[in-house]
């Protein structure tokens, strides 16, 4: 009954009951999949897109966080924003935010469309086509040269969602120039934009040999060896899986890359911390798997 209310007051156009029903809604659906359905049952997609080009710009921000978690975990949710005319309108408030990143609002709103994009397209190849198609990449690339830390992150991983596999995005995405500034993110950025930015990598080398050679030419591989080994306490564990998992496809039917990873990696096993000599056994275990050509150059570094 609260949902349903809530979904109702999004309709009092000009009123602060707008801002505060999405507001409620984006906390409701958070970690909560009934609360999700509940929302979707009422009716609740549409007046949240529709608050999308609302002259409030706390509305607009309050409606992509509540389509975020709607998309949360959901491919139907996903199906169902973009079937109802949802992205289009949110790529155009991503790139009126983005193009305006000097105020703090447009970047706080630039930074929550990059998560809304993310959660959008999540194994969702229908919704990653018409995300790129509605123009939303350049914005993405031009946040990762922002110097706000949240920025950057959100923008990695939206950018890593948008070219999980699919070649036709992860070429569109390298054309930009985003490979450069990602390679530079995994070694200067904050724990989160490093942990984002070496999945980006991973998504964007997948079977890509072209993508794989300009990471390797532009540095990118050894910012990751350093992020795989790093036993900070601010470093989550997935960061040191995304770093493993980009140099497992840099690595792969790549024998120039094959050859440095391997290197790098058996040179670190000497190393007296055994926190990052597990690390290192991890990541050589997972570039061993299934790929006689990895055996192969790590026996032959001596590892």
């Amino acid at each position: 009954l609260i949902i349903k209310q809530l979904v109702s007051m999004l309709h009092d156009k000009g009123s602060a009951a707008q801002e505060q029903a999405a507001a409620a809604l984006a906390n409701l659906a958070r970690d909560s999949t009934d609360n999700r359905t509940s929302i979707v049952d009422a009716g609740g997609i549409v007046p949240l897109l529709a608050l999308l080009e609302s002259d409030s710009a706390k509305a607009k921000e309050n409606s992509v966080s509540a389509i975020t978690q709607l998309a949360n975990k959901s491919p139907a949710n996903q199906s169902a924003i973009a079937k109802a005319g949802g992205i289009v309108p949110l790529v155009t408030v991503l790139n009126a935010a983005a193009n305006n990143m000097k105020e703090a609002a447009a970047a706080d709103l630039s930074s929550l469309c990059a998560a809304a994009i993310t959660q959008l397209c999540k194994h969702n190849p229908a919704n990653q086509a018409a995300i790129v198609e509605a123009g939303a990449i350049q914005s993405l690339v031009s946040m990762l040269g922002s110097p706000n830390p949240v920025l950057n992150a959100n923008a990695a991983g939206a950018l890593s969602a948008l070219s999980r596999d699919s070649a036709d995005n992860q070429s569109a995405v390298a054309r930009t120039g985003a490979i450069a500034p990602l390679c530079a993110l995994v070694r200067e950025g904050s724990p989160d934009t490093k942990e984002q930015s070496a999945s980006a990598l991973w998504s964007l080398s997948t079977d890509n040999a072209p993508n794989k050679a300009t990471i390797a030419k532009l540095g990118g591989i050894e910012p990751l060896v350093g992020l795989l080994v790093s036993v900070s306490t601010d470093q989550s564990d997935k960061a040191g899986d995304y770093a493993s998992g980009a140099l497992a496809s840099l690595a792969s039917k790549h024998a120039e890359n094959r050859t440095t990873i391997a290197k790098r990696l058996v040179a670190l096993l000497n190393s007296k911390q055994p926190e990052r000599a597990v690390r290192v056994l991890a990541a050589l275990a997972k570039l061993s798997a299934d790929s006689a050509a990895n055996q192969v150059a790590i026996a032959k570094t001596g590892g």
